[in-house]
């Protein structure tokens, strides 16, 4: 699972001592003393969760969740708002809409099962699922690896990738490829339109992500990891 976190403070040794913490727990944490330059870290590295403290030199957490929001390119990335003014609390998911809010005189166990929890939770309301290298976003019917896009899929394509991901490692048969992918009665040979649609999506794929998708005359279709 990716697991990069950007966290914007200027209390650098604040902000120290929590990425020291979150490193421990296995996270790839980059730190950011504003907006500005937390803007410049995300350019190089990707974060799927930022820690965003409210009080910044350049601009307020608010403002800049407002501005995650309005980008198209970003707007999922999940926000926990970092103050050490519990009042901020109330606002943070309601009038700033955040995803969470972390209180930096709690116990920092706090912090990382708010982040995990908030993770887990968006990324099942927004239909991003992630396995090895790979995340896929159902609304754009995106496909990322290493935070990269690899491509836009058909809408057939993407669910059939998506089955075989949530079932890895295990083979799908293709009753329930058809019955999950296909609308009933639509085609006359199902192997046929599996095969066909399974060559589709290896070839957008690219050739390395493409052959982790494999076939049993037997067994049916499954999403083989680079670690298997």
């Amino acid at each position: 699972m990716l697991r990069n976190l950007l966290l914007i403070d200027d209390d650098f040794y604040y902000a120290k001592i929590l990425a020291r913490f979150l490193k421990d727990k296995n996270y790839n944490v980059e730190i950011a003393q504003s907006a500005a330059e937390g803007k410049s870290v995300a350019a190089g590295f990707t974060p799927d969760c930022l820690l965003l403290d409210y009080n910044l030199p350049d601009i307020s957490g608010d403002k800049v969740i407002a501005i995650i929001r309005k980008d198209p390119e970003i707007y999922k990335i999940p926000v926990i708002l970092v103050s050490g003014d519990e009042a901020q609390e109330e606002c943070a998911v309601r009038k700033y809409r955040a995803d969470g809010f972390y209180y930096k005189g709690d116990k920092m166990e706090k912090c990382l099962a708010l982040i995990e929890s908030t993770r887990s939770r968006l990324m099942m309301e927004r239909g991003v699922m992630v396995r090895d290298d790979l995340r896929i976003e159902k609304d754009r019917y995106a496909v990322y690896r290493n935070q990269k896009l690899v491509k836009n899929l058909s809408e057939d394509q993407f669910k059939l990738l998506e089955l075989l991901l949530f079932k890895t490692p295990e083979y799908v048969p293709e009753s329930l490829i058809v019955k999950i992918v296909f609308k009933a009665g639509e085609y006359e040979d199902k192997h046929d339109a599996i095969r066909n649609l399974a060559s589709r999506l290896r070839q957008n794929l690219g050739k390395q992500l493409g052959n982790r998708i494999r076939s049993n005359s037997e067994m049916g279709w499954a999403y083989i990891s680079p670690q298997e």
